[in-house]
């Protein structure tokens, strides 16, 4: 018989949190850990005075004051503001970069003109194929070299042209003189260590250090129900589909009979010919103790290639170790809980474990945990970098005295080809049509909506809520459109493509273009104001991508959150990768189980092209005051049979009945409605009604191959239709149920109460 509910393999932060949470819900853990300590990679030991960070230095920095108040229930915290120097040859310069680096290097002074100068040295390349790419996209040639090429080369042993453009993304350029390296408002040091905080969190809870999980695994897994497991997720199966990519560390530490060596807890060596990348000196991490007076220790940290003999530190999340990663996640047995950075291969900061761990505790639990306050831009997240187009088709002003319209659009044809090259969205002779469908991209920050809206990132063109130039008439968006303020709407050369359909008339002029040829004609398409979107953590879109043209997402990207499950999209790709499995079920249902604790008040779940469906104006999900909003298009019987055109995929009442059970949803009922390409807006209210543990499940029928109904095999494509059909009675058991249902029961429980008179 099982001794304990769970067992609990690492006693660092996932481990730790996760069964000091579970102990206080009355469960019991066993926790075990293959070193002689407890604490994982924040382990801490105290040396004359002087807290040593034995596995790199570790600054407590996050965004939710949920997370900083739970940590602080451990220990107190030292208010330290972390801060970093590069050093570049025998310079040293503030990091990360900010006006005083740009200072130190160009002579710049202000904002405007540091931004100017980077400006000009960056090289414009619209679509960054790699990790360097996107450096020079972003910085330039000079910041590249003196501070990222030669650290990256140390830091992953790759040539950046090996590496996805996201690791990079974690480095912050500024434009002022703030050189704080994280913009978290809750930051700190735990005065006494973070050794301390492991044994408070692990009291009460049976921990046995120096056992390898591995070595005793039968033993230890018939020991408890359920195994928490915070290794590595390969060397759990065995590396049976084969090796995950690890980075590992070597740290040389010195003690030394001197006051202070560096002047700062932090220095960084950006310099390929230094083997090390850093060096870490600990006594400036709190308020110098008295034992440390005349003393001092610091450590070297040398990057090197993982091996079995040495200890994993980062994954490299390249294309192809994401993809690897899905397969073996396919594998997890039903009694196991992955967690950490180990066991999920993400590059987890320490409040984003914590809150990792309390979240699947809670699941486990049934209980939904508190909603937690951090804002969206979580690592799920990626922005599409800027700038979005090359320079050379970046939008202008056209002013009284440069050429006519026409002219400047022929001069820019080159331009949009190259951009045509990379969207697809432009025809060949260089102008602009609105007759593909709405949604699609206008230029590049621009997007026309099916009610005939335009929306755009732009600060410019969203003044007001809506959008106008505050620039000289003329502004180009692109090679043959052009913004015209003084009708404040969009004038192209090409008129036939204004007066499409789709486009409301009330939304068109007329008018002769006298220096074109005869037949052309000037359209102005204009504009509707529209309410701006709440903030992120009030309204959420998640678009569910394959290989639809998601620019429009562009317009909206401080409520976008975008997975995007197209394996060919490359490094580059700047949305979320998921593995192609699930159809948008699989997009949303992943959504919901990382996101449980995050939520926004209300989140649209949308795919790719949401357009193609119509869907409505966004601001009308944003503003609803309904828990589910979802504007029925069909409308179907129960009972009625469905084939979507594939052999074998026939639909009947029975496969239904059968798929709603699947789902612990009741089936007795008539008639349903649902909208085509399963398009929704939800509140966190309503979703929170149901345990995270109840998404979790639906998630792993969603990750399920194929699954066999009444006798018909669904494959894993094709299920997403039955989830179409149900997403309402998903959040809402009793939706659906008609007012003949109603009577029905009520009838019912008159009778049962007249036989027990």
């Amino acid at each position: 018989m099982p001794q304990y509910d769970y067992l609990v393999v690492g006693a660092g932060l996932f481990g730790s949190v996760f069964a000091r949470r579970m102990t206080d819900a009355g469960r019991s853990c066993l926790v075990i850990d293959k070193r002689d300590h407890i604490g994982g990679n924040c382990f801490t030991r105290n040396r004359r005075g002087i807290d040593e960070h034995r596995y790199g230095p570790h600054i407590f920095h996050t965004k939710s004051r949920r997370i900083w108040d739970f940590v602080r229930r451990y220990a107190e915290f030292h208010p330290y503001r972390h801060k970093v120097k590069a050093r570049c040859g025998r310079r040293t310069f503030s990091f990360p970069i900010n006006l005083m680096t740009l200072h130190q290097l160009w002579g710049v002074n202000t904002p405007q003109e540091a931004a100017a100068e980077l400006q000009r040295q960056c090289i414009p390349i619209a679509q960054p194929a790699d990790f360097e790419q996107w450096a020079l996209a972003r910085v330039g040639p000079e910041l590249y070299e003196l501070f990222i090429r030669g650290y990256t080369r140390k830091q992953w042993g790759k040539d950046p042209r090996e590496l996805p453009a996201s690791i990079l993304k974690r480095l912050p350029i500024r434009f002022n003189f703030n050189d704080d390296y994280f913009a978290d408002p809750y930051q700190g040091i735990p005065i006494g260590g973070y050794t301390a905080i492991f044994e408070k969190l692990l009291h009460g809870v049976d921990v046995r250090l120096d056992t390898d999980y591995f070595a005793r695994r039968r033993e230890l897994e018939r020991s408890a129900e359920k195994i928490v497991y915070t290794g590595m997720i390969d060397r759990f199966f065995d590396y049976s589909l084969g090796q995950l990519e690890w980075r590992s560390l070597r740290f040389e530490t010195e003690d030394l009979p001197m006051e202070d060596y560096q002047g700062g807890a932090i220095v960084n060596y950006c310099d390929a010919h230094i083997p090390f990348t850093r060096i870490t000196e600990f006594k400036h991490f709190l308020p110098p103790a008295d034992e440390s007076r005349g003393h001092t220790i610091i450590t070297r940290e040398f990057p090197q290639a993982w091996t079995p003999q040495a200890e994993p530190y980062y994954p490299i999340n390249t294309k192809a170790n994401d993809a690897l990663l899905a397969e073996y996640r396919l594998l997890k047995p039903r009694n196991v809980i992955f967690g950490g950075r180990l066991g999920d291969y993400r590059y987890y900061d320490m409040d984003q474990v914590i809150g990792s761990a309390l979240a699947r505790a809670g699941a486990e639990l049934g209980i939904p945990e508190a909603v937690e306050d951090r804002p969206a831009q979580t690592p799920h997240i990626r922005r599409p970098a800027a700038p979005a187009w090359p320079s050379a088709v970046l939008p202008r002003t056209i002013t009284q005295g440069e050429p006519p319209m026409d002219q400047i659009a022929d001069r820019q044809t080159e331009s949009a080809h190259q951009l045509t090259r990379d969207s697809g969205d432009f025809p060949a002779n260089g102008c602009f049509t609105l007759s593909t469908p709405q949604g699609r991209r206008l230029a590049g920050n621009v997007i026309m909506h099916a009610n005939g809206r335009i929306y755009s990132d732009s600060a410019e063109l969203n003044t007001r809520g809506w959008h106008r130039l505050n620039t000289r008439p003329g502004a180009l968006l692109c090679a043959g459109i052009v913004w015209n303020r003084a009708a404040e709407g969009l004038v192209t050369s090409d008129f036939r493509s204004l007066s499409n359909r789709r486009i409301r008339p009330q939304m068109l002029r007329q008018g002769r273009l006298p220096n074109r040829p005869e037949g052309h004609w000037r359209g102005t398409v204009h504009l509707t104001p529209q309410r701006p979107l709440p903030p992120r953590s009030e309204f959420e879109i998640v678009v569910a991508k394959y290989r639809e043209d998601t620019a429009w997402t562009q317009a909206v990207a401080a409520n976008a959150a975008v997975y995007c499950k197209d394996t060919g999209c490359g490094d580059h790709c700047p949305y979320s990768p998921l593995p192609n499995i699930g159809r948008e079920y699989g997009t949303y249902l992943h959504h919901i189980v990382n996101r449980y604790d995050t939520l926004a008040e209300r989140t649209l779940f949308v795919q790719g092209d949401p357009f193609f469906h119509r869907l409505p104006a966004l601001d009308q999900f944003a503003f609803s005051g309904e828990d589910f909003l979802s504007l029925a298009n069909m409308h179907h019987t129960m009972a009625q049979t469905v084939n979507w055109g594939w052999p074998g995929q026939t639909v009947d009442g029975r496969i239904k009945q059968a798929f709603l059970q699947l789902l612990e949803r009741d089936a007795d009922f008539p008639r349903f409605s649902f909208t085509w390409g399963a398009q929704f807006a939800v509140s966190r209210r309503l979703i929170h009604s149901h345990p995270k543990s109840y998404y979790r499940k639906l998630y792993e029928i969603a990750t399920l191959p194929q699954l066999t109904l009444c006798g018909t095999q669904f494959d894993n494509l094709h299920l997403g239709f039955m989830f179409e059909f149900f997403w309402e009675k998903i959040f809402r058991p009793n939706a659906f149920t008609e007012p003949e249902t109603h009577r029905r029961a009520a009838n019912a429980a008159a009778g049962a109460a007249i036989a027990g008179v």
